[in-house]
């Protein structure tokens, strides 16, 4: 009964709602009977849009959930689907993980640090502390004790450094932190600026600090005078006239002064000619000596003395200078003419010695010493010495103690210690010249032999070398060892070291005892025949021309080029985890396939691991990869891996590789074309891909040259 009461209440107040749209729906239960309060609304299909200014609200029957429609919006849920669900557009933050919660952010998931929203979201995230500039904060966990903050960037602080007590803080400029004037003055200081860095604290400059007159009150005068304590207890007072003037003081010279002529000078000079020799007249009279035998021309480097004998033209014979000795000066000892010839008293043995000049010895009555324009002698029995010798002079006609130079060029150049540089030809002994065309060279004439070997010395002369006139170069070493060169021969004691001609031998010494002989059929010829039955080359470099040369195969007339080995590498290399790793690598050198047809032979041989795991052996030439073969698993493996590289052009090979296996004697063959660049190097290298470590392991590689 009360249930059918409420289904009419129910319709009633949809009636009411209709007739009065403006007017609010309110529902009241019975306190008795609470589930009177329940409004229950069966599920259905979605109506059509709420109109404009209305709002519609329904349960659907496919999503279970309450669904609304505002001002003819489309429908959206207000809760998530399923029992206990909360509000769909809701977010939660909670002490602890909810799971009954969509949108929720707990806050023990959080790292340890402060709480950020990120703007826009409302995302909370944890900061790491210290808190950054850009939030706010410095960016630092800690500071110097007595500093201040600085920023050194446009987002970053700094600390500063210690800022003494009671200094002045200096600004750093861009990037620095602010620091302390690193002084703070004294009583009797003052701070002076800098311009061009911080600034200083110093006492008062009278001349750096101060211009103009000082006034009373600072300690000044105010004025421009001064007032000086004189012989007397008086003061005395001198004036100057203005400010431009100046005061001339004992440290002066008489250039202060207004210029002074010669007669006002001499009339303050008591004693012109006397021990401070003043002179004013054109011809004076000295009244007393010069004592001191010693004439200076300057201290400057370039300073000179110019003595001058006559302003006339003068005789070329007339005498200019000449000094005398002896008693009164009645010997003259030297004498120089205008000429500029100079004569040494003769009949004597005089000798000049000026460290900075010449020595003259031996110098007698029938010895002359003519040096001029055109000719230099010296006479009968006289000697010429150079350098730095003894009174006693030396051994030979002209002596040179330390190093010449000769020539318009050379002269001017240093040569070596006690030797001698020449700039045009030399010549020694007898001989006819030079030839046509010869600049700094040496001609020696035909010589004697030595009959003896000086120890330490290698003798060298000219003669006949081949009994018809031929002159060419002989030597004789210490040991006495006869050496000849010349008329297209070298020969060591009369054997032919070397000789250009026809069938003609030269003998190389052997080791140990034994001599070989190679015979040269001609001059034209780039053959070589072995005379011994064998011969043996061990440790032996073969470049250049060996290059595909051919060697006979037994007695026969067949040849075949010649195998060499580039590079034998047997340092075992295993595979290292998961992926593909390289295992033995070389590098072919560039221009190693210099010719079509050169071929490389490239061996390498390995082991497998007896396990499930895959196991991948790859084969590169340079960037290509010419084999890739996968091993068998689950055995004990052994591989051998041949390829063949033959150029046949510019940068272009023609490749075969195979590789074998003995556990279970397969065999993979890939036939391929490659284009790396010859004319580099080229890498040659094996790599594995397995799973474990060694699962592949390569135990050597072999690298030949077949011609």
């Amino acid at each position: 009964m009360l249930r059918r009461k409420s289904s009419i209440l129910l319709v009633l107040l949809a009636i009411m709602l209709m007739i009065l749209p403006a007017h609010a729906l309110e529902l009241r239960g019975f306190p008795s009977s609470p589930s009177f309060f329940t409004l229950t609304m069966p599920g259905q299909a979605a109506p059509a849009l709420s109109p404009s200014g209305q709002g519609r609200l329904y349960f659907d029957s496919t999503s279970n959930t309450f669904r609304l429609s505002q001002h003819g919006g489309a429908y959206i849920d207000l809760m998530g689907s399923g029992s206990g669900n909360a509000p769909v557009d809701a977010t939660y933050v909670t002490q602890t993980p909810n799971a009954t919660l969509t949108a929720e952010q707990a806050l023990s998931a959080l790292g340890t640090g402060y709480l950020k929203v990120t703007t826009g979201t409302g995302v909370l995230s944890s900061q790491a502390i210290p808190f950054p500039v850009a939030d706010g904060g410095t960016g630092l966990t800690a500071g110097t004790s007595g500093g201040i903050l600085g920023y050194t960037a446009t987002g970053t602080l700094a600390s500063s450094a210690l800022l003494t007590a009671n200094a002045l803080v200096l600004g750093g400029g861009a990037g620095v932190t602010p620091t302390a004037l690193a002084s703070l003055g004294t009583t009797t200081t003052l701070l002076h600026g800098n311009a061009a860095g911080p600034p200083t604290f110093g006492a008062v400059s009278l001349t750096a600090d101060v211009s103009g007159i000082l006034p009373g009150a600072n300690g000044g005068t105010s004025n421009g005078f001064f007032a000086v304590a004189g012989p007397t207890t008086s003061l005395k007072t001198f004036t100057f006239p203005d400010a431009s003037s100046t005061v001339a003081v004992t440290s002066n010279t008489l250039a202060v002064f207004a210029a002074t002529t010669s007669a006002q000078l001499a009339g303050v000079i008591s004693d012109e000619t006397g021990i401070g020799v003043a002179v004013f007249g054109t011809a004076p009279t000295f009244t007393t000596n010069i004592t001191v035998p010693l004439v200076i021309g300057g201290t400057g480097v370039g300073s000179n003395i110019t003595y001058k004998s006559t302003t006339g033209t003068g005789t070329s014979t007339g005498i200019a200078h000449q000094w005398t000795g002896g008693t009164d000066g009645a010997t003259v000892i030297m004498t120089m003419l205008n000429d500029g010839r100079v004569r040494v008293q003769t009949n004597r043995n005089p000798f000049l010695d000026d460290s900075n000049g010449i020595n003259i010895f031996g110098m007698n009555s029938t010895g002359k010493l003519f040096i001029g324009s055109g000719f230099s002698q010296i006479g009968t029995g006289g000697n010429l010495d150079v350098g730095d010798v003894s009174n006693a002079g030396g051994g030979s006609t002209l002596n040179v103690k330390g190093n010449a130079a000769i020539g318009a060029t050379y002269w001017a150049s240093a040569a070596p210690t006690d030797g001698m540089i020449v700039e045009g030809n030399v010549g020694f002994g007898t001989q006819t010249g030079f030839g046509t065309g010869l600049t700094r060279g040496f001609s020696q004439g035909i010589g004697v032999a030595p009959s003896t070997s000086p120890a330490d010395v290698f003798q060298i002369w000219v003669a006949d070398t081949d009994g018809a006139g031929t002159a060419g170069w002989w030597g004789r070493d210490e040991g006495g060892s006869i050496y000849r060169m010349g008329n297209n021969r070298i020969d060591i004691n009369g054997s032919y070291f070397f000789r250009n001609g026809t069938g003609f031998t030269m003998q190389l010494v052997g080791t140990p005892t034994a001599n070989r002989a190679f015979t040269f059929p001609d001059v034209a010829s780039d053959t070589v025949a072995l005379l011994a039955a064998t011969q043996t080359l061990t440790n032996k470099t073969v470049s250049g021309a060996a290059t595909g040369s051919t060697v006979t195969r037994g007695t026969g007339s067949g040849t075949g080029t010649i195998v060499t080995v580039a590079n034998i590498n047997t340092t075992a290399v295993g595979n290292v985890g998961v992926g593909e790793d390289d295992l033995i690598t070389y590098a072919l050198d560039a221009n190693s396939l210099s010719a079509n047809g050169k071929t490389i032979r490239i061996r390498a041989w390995g082991t497998a691991a007896n396990n499930a795991n895959a196991k991948t052996v790859k084969v590169l030439f340079g960037t290509a990869t010419v084999l890739t073969t996968a091993l068998t698993v689950s055995v004990a493996d052994s591989w051998w891996v041949e390829v063949l590289v033959v150029r046949t052009g510019a940068s272009a090979q023609d490749i075969v590789a195979r590789l074998e296996e003995t556990g279970s004697n397969a065999m993979d063959m890939e036939i391929s074309t490659a284009t790396q660049t010859d004319t580099a190097a080229i890498t040659i290298k094996l790599t594995g891909t397995a799973t474990a470590d060694n699962d592949i392991v390569q135990e050597g590689m072999l690298v030949e040259f077949l011609n």
